[in-house]
Parts: structure tokens; C-alpha cells; sequence
């Protein structure tokens, strides 16, 4: 996964550590840091009161109350994702439940 762009904002404050940003310049992106569990969001705007969004990658590190990580640390837990691939397991995923 290319990111295309460094984040437009660090979200909220110490905790959770949240982060927008672009990738393969097409996807807006949402990562959010809290007790623990890093996941990253594929966001879709439908229109300006509308938002729809998929959770596409989830890992578990740290303890239940850790919530701070920096911008360089997840981007480096991310980097070497395909969003693509990720997007169709979750969907297969899916279709089975």
C-alpha cells in the first residue's frame, strides 16, 4: 500500500492515537490506536452528512490501556499492506457469516 500523502491531522489527543491520511491514491484512510488494538479504515464520502467506511486490517499489540503510538510506527505496521487483498478477504469473510 502507498501512502500518498503524510496525515491531514492527528486526531483527539494523547489517547487514542487517531491519524487521516491518503492511499494509492484512492482511498482516503483512517487509523485509530485505542486499548491495545490498531485498525485501519478504508473511509468512502458520500456526501458531506454521510460517511461510509470499512475496517480492513486489525492488529493487537500493547496492553489494554495502551492507546499512544506515533506516525512512523504505523506506518511502518502498515506500509506493506495491499489494501485490495485485504478488502476482498474481509468480504469473503463476510459472505461466509
Amino acid at each position: 500500500m502507498k501512502i500518498t500523502n503524510e496525515p491531514q491531522c492527528e486526531c483527539g489527543g494523547q489517547c487514542p492515537s487517531q491519524f487521516e491520511f491518503q492511499i494509492d491514491d484512492k482511498y482516503n484512510a483512517y487509523v485509530r490506536y485505542r486499548h491495545g488494538r490498531l485498525y485501519l479504515e478504508l473511509v468512502t464520502e458520500i456526501d458531506s452528512k454521510k460517511v461510509l467506511s470499512e475496517i480492513i486490517y486489525e492488529e493487537y499489540f500493547g496492553g489494554h490501556h495502551d492507546g499512544t503510538i506515533n506516525w512512523s510506527d504505523v506506518k511502518h505496521r502498515i506500509e506493506n499492506l495491499n489494501a485490495e487483498e485485504l478488502r476482498e478477504k474481509r468480504k469473503k469473510r463476510k459472505r461466509r457469516t
